[in-house]
């Protein structure tokens, strides 16, 4: 019980500290600050990833040892205990702070794909790139249509 309770408490832990980060790197991407600021929030994030792919390990070496395909699982075939009670807990807590951090990666991820379709735009515009065969001349032969968007909705 003590290494569940003690996985539980480093997993969210964990999680705190990537809401955090993920956090701060959301605001960074709506604050359109340079990109370094933005490479320096996703490197703390990715250390913060790779922590927790290990502890993930750690966790599923720990289910198979219990012989439970989940923490809950495991939870519940313990006797009844005020361990298990802050075991529950701890589940109840990992789940909102998960909940918490996929909101906040869909907003950075929504971010991300502006700022995206703003660099294609630029690109497009720099380079005069025509969207497809209807920009093109009358007399031209039709040409493959890009993959690109010559026109972004935000601008």
């Amino acid at each position: 019980m003590e290494e569940m309770l003690r996985l539980l408490e480093e997993e969210l832990s964990l999680c705190g500290k990537l809401n955090e980060a993920a956090e701060k790197q959301r605001q960074t991407l709506k604050d359109n600050l340079d990109g370094q600021a933005v490479g320096s929030a996703a490197q703390s994030v990715n250390r913060l990833l790779e922590k927790m792919t290990a502890l993930e390990k750690e966790k599923e070496e720990f289910l198979q040892r219990a012989g439970a395909p989940t923490m809950m699982e495991a939870v519940r075939r313990q006797a009844y205990s005020p361990e298990k009670l802050w075991a529950r807990k701890l589940l109840q807590e990992l789940d909102k702070a998960l909940r918490d951090l996929k909101q906040v990666n869909f907003t950075s991820q929504s971010l991300l794909a502006r700022d995206m379709d703003y660099l294609s735009f630029n690109i497009n515009v720099m380079t005069q790139a025509q969207a497809g065969p209807g920009y093109a001349a009358p007399e031209a032969a039709p040409k493959a249509v890009q993959g690109r968007k010559l026109f972004d909705q935000s601008v």
